[in-house]
């Protein structure tokens, strides 16, 4: 499997059968809605904005055979014109399996609601623009090529036990891993956090994401969540990969 990172929290995998599936679609810069040329599968972990902005406009100018996504967040992708047969809802414990490839939903500990307007395919966050605000129930996944390679994908999750559970039923090959928080902000997880959560999964290769390379206060916490992970966990490579660069995963 390839894995190639389009900046914050969106990724895009190409499996070894050569299928496209995009997890997450902020694309908010460096990385652009326009980097994205062919998707065959979409997974929104969840509708808030950091993760969400771009899925819609995406979605209508790709025409993805499925999109894996909560409740609310295929609530707005209905208001804005994509059809009820492209929606699979993902809660965890559900699988699903197209092509030979595994989508198997997992527990995300993290809250999200967004506001959603009828004709605009951005969703926005509470007090920045006005509609409906709608809960979004946000997941973690597991795809897993034809060929077993699998990756950890989380979304937002904090760190506790389900993530010592998906490492003892799953043990994904690959971790994505949110290690940083903005400035001003908290995170979901700090680097030793996440460099424990890496324990936890088992991977062999982990993967930082969720910041800026180009913000300094982040790309410093992603160097402290590598240096955790050669005392915690020093059988795991990290990949830091930058934006619009590409990881292929060979098992």
């Amino acid at each position: 499997m390839k894995i190639k990172w389009h900046g914050w929290a969106d990724f895009e995998f190409t499996t070894s059968k050569g299928v496209k599936i995009l997890a997450d679609a902020y694309y908010n810069g460096p990385n652009k809605p326009e980097d994205v040329n062919e998707v065959d599968y979409m997974v929104i972990t969840h509708g808030s904005f950091d993760h969400a902005l771009n899925w819609v406009n995406i979605a209508k100018r790709t025409n993805p055979k499925m999109i894996f996504c909560d409740h609310g967040t295929k609530i707005h992708g209905l208001k804005n014109g994509l059809g009820n047969d492209k929606f699979r809802i993902m809660v965890p414990g559900f699988l699903y399996q197209f092509e030979g490839i595994q989508f198997q939903c997992v527990q995300s500990v993290h809250v999200a609601i967004f506001i959603s307007k009828d004709g605009d395919p951005e969703p926005g966050a509470i007090g920045e623009k006005e509609g409906e605000a709608i809960t979004s129930f946000p997941f973690s996944v597991i795809i897993k090529d034809i060929d077993g390679c699998s990756v950890y994908v989380p979304g937002d999750t904090a760190i506790g036990p389900h993530l010592k559970t998906i490492g003892e039923l799953y043990r994904p090959d690959v971790s994505l891993l949110h290690c940083v928080g903005c400035p001003g902000w908290s995170a979901e997880m700090s680097p030793k956090e996440a460099a424990i959560a890496l324990q936890w999964l088992g991977s062999s290769i982990g993967i930082p994401m969720h910041y800026d390379p180009r913000n300094a206060f982040m790309d410093q916490e992603v160097n402290q969540f590598i240096e955790y992970c050669s005392l915690l966990c020093p059988y795991a490579k990290i990949k830091k990969l930058k934006p619009g660069e590409t990881f292929e995963c060979l098992i």
